[in-house]
């Protein structure tokens, strides 16, 4: 009960969001990094090579729109991002320069889009977050023609990872599916113990790492990415884990909470053998740390159960030692990383930012006000910083986009 509670608040503080990542080729170099991969890379590092703004130059422009909106992610002239609606969910294309909509394509499938889509070559692939359904769609972005689906029992509400022209599906059935982008074939799929729906799927060197929970303890699972084979496991002191893994110099990071703490876990990424672990002074670790210059940056939160106060952590870790190189306190998204800089949201009683702090010392560079919270990392793409916010009037949601130089 105390994991399934912990997950319900955590899609309530997210509004229930989407978060969408964007491939537009079947295969990636996990060497490169883009702002068409959301959190940048297969490792998930959270870093993206353009150079953001080091100092906050002009807001270039803004779209408000009733639903919720979710990340960005920039390809050539475009700006892609998908969205609950008021009359359904939609996946959108904008202008990257002006902000204009060029399309949106609804979707109109049973449940509602899975928490995390992915796309590749036009082709959106999709599950359900209605438990009910257990379907894993792939549709054609700009005509809404499916091109084929898969049952799964269970739903989708982690994030697919297309890699080498699979992609790669973790389901609330236990169950890690690898799947062929192009003909919805399953290559394999592997069981764990447990609830393998919240923890995102993260490649590197030949394998792929996933977290999972459990009603007693978790598991983060090493599995050989052309066979589906375990290649080994790490028993996490916690029954929740929302974050996915990120891999960096040999080393696998996730975080986990046991209810009253959060921990952040280093990982030998080769035998699964516990290199340090950090204690946090928030309950929960957000989905996605970044990492930069041997430094690990995460965000921490407690949620007060009268659901009155927030409290939330931006943490600067060293990798090699595992010792806190600095925190600050009221952060909530999770951080993206360009240059020598971290962004990242705030959402709290004195109003919701997009923060920029300098990533050796933790002091603030400059700030954006926005409307509403700021619940996800932001995107930087040719020196531009796009990000979303959302706010509820009149019970009715309400979301915007930024472009910031």
């Amino acid at each position: 009960m105390f994991r399934r509670l912990i997950q319900r608040l955590i899609k309530m503080m997210a509004l229930f969001a989407i978060i969408v990542l964007l491939f537009f080729t079947g295969g990636c170099n996990q060497s490169s990094r883009t702002a068409q991969m959301f959190r940048a890379d297969v490792e998930r590092t959270g870093v993206y090579p353009d150079g953001g703004p080091a100092s906050l130059n002009n807001l270039e422009w803004r779209l408000v729109a009733e639903g919720r909106w979710l990340v960005p992610i920039i390809s050539d002239k475009t700006v892609y991002l998908s969205a609950y609606g008021v009359d359904g969910d939609y996946l959108y294309g904008m202008d990257v320069k002006t902000g204009q909509e060029q399309w949106r394509v609804q979707t109109a499938f049973e449940g509602r889009l899975s928490v995390y889509p992915a796309f590749a070559d036009g082709i959106v692939y999709f599950g359900s977050s209605d438990r009910n359904d257990g379907n894993f769609y792939a549709v054609d972005v700009k005509s809404g023609q499916e091109r084929w689906r898969l049952k799964i029992e269970g739903s989708v509400e982690s994030s697919p990872l297309i890699f080498d022209g699979i992609v790669y599906i973790g389901s609330s059935d236990g169950y890690l599916y690898a799947v062929n982008i192009k003909t919805g074939e399953e290559q394999w799929q592997f069981k764990a113990e447990g609830d393998t729906s919240d923890s995102s799927p993260t490649i590197s060197g030949g394998s792929v790492y996933f977290g999972i929970s459990d009603w007693d303890d978790g598991y983060l699972y090493a599995v050989d990415i052309r066979t589906g084979r375990e290649q080994w496991r790490f028993k996490i002191e916690g029954e929740v884990i929302i974050s996915s893994p990120v891999v960096s110099s040999g080393s696998v990071y996730i975080g986990s909470s046991d209810g009253d703490n959060g921990y952040l876990y280093a990982v030998e990424a080769k035998t699964g053998r516990e290199l340090w672990r950090f204690k946090t002074r928030g309950e929960m670790i957000d989905p996605f740390p970044a990492i930069s210059d041997a430094i690990i940056y995460f965000t921490s939160w407690s949620w007060d159960w009268s659901g009155d106060d927030q409290n939330g952590y931006l943490y600067a870790v060293n990798t090699n030692t595992g010792q806190e190189v600095w925190k600050k306190d009221g952060f909530y998204s999770s951080p993206a990383i360009s240059g020598k800089i971290v962004y990242l949201g705030i959402s709290d009683r004195d109003g919701s930012y997009l923060y920029a702090v300098d990533a050796k010392t933790g002091l603030e560079l400059w700030k954006f006000k926005a409307a509403g919270g700021v619940y996800y990392p932001p995107v930087i793409s040719d020196g531009f910083i796009y990000f979303t916010s959302t706010e509820r009037r009149n019970n009715e949601y309400y979301s915007y986009l930024y472009k910031l130089k």
